[in-house]
């Protein structure tokens, strides 16, 4: 018997473990099951967060077990609304990530993109009539984003709130260290690579 439960986490795979061959399918599959073959009643709504979704929703298969699992992440996208089933897809690469699923998503928040083909991607899924809007993917600052989509009278600009719990990255140190070195003009800044 299931028991009506919030559930905040399901799993979390590792870079390691999609690249590996599992399957971040399973739990989605799963879920939507569960989802499709409950009484309407009881239904609860739910996310699927697919965070790196270039990773094991790509647009360009390899076949194999990753075909299946595209699959099942595609019967969720076109289907899983009936059942209460979302996908949020995060991906700094959207040209990366498989056009039928995107093609699905009623929602986009769109931050900074400077690869020209990854704005294509999202200047494609914005509608006509925003003229130059999408031509600000490039010069976004840092939190700042565009929403389009049905949760949106309008499309917006929008600064995004810092997260209350810093993301532990490389890229932040860096600018980390770089931006507390207050030196006087002429100061010689070396760079490693």
């Amino acid at each position: 018997m299931i028991r009506s439960r919030i559930v905040t986490k399901i799993g979390h795979l590792t870079h390691n473990q999609v690249v590996a061959g599992s399957s971040p399918a399973r739990p989605g599959r799963l879920v939507f099951s569960l989802q499709q073959w409950m009484d309407e009643d009881k239904r609860h709504p739910i996310a699927l967060f697919c965070d790196e979704a270039h990773l094991y929703i790509p647009a360009n298969l390899k076949g194999g077990m990753e075909e299946k699992g595209l699959q099942n992440f595609e019967r969720i996208a076109k289907e899983g609304r009936k059942y209460g089933v979302s996908l949020v897809v995060i991906s700094q690469r959207p040209s990366d990530v498989n056009k039928t699923i995107l093609s699905q998503c009623g929602n986009f928040v769109a931050m900074r993109l400077t690869n020209p083909d990854d704005q294509n991607v999202i200047k494609r899924l914005f509608p006509d009539n925003l003229g130059d809007f999408s031509e600000m993917l490039p010069i976004l600052d840092i939190g700042e984003g565009l929403i389009v989509g049905d949760a949106s009278l309008l499309p917006s600009r929008v600064v995004i709130d810092r997260p209350s719990i810093k993301p532990s990255s490389a890229r932040r140190l860096e600018f980390k260290r770089f931006t507390s070195n207050k030196q006087g003009p002429g100061h010689r800044l070396d760079f490693e690579c």
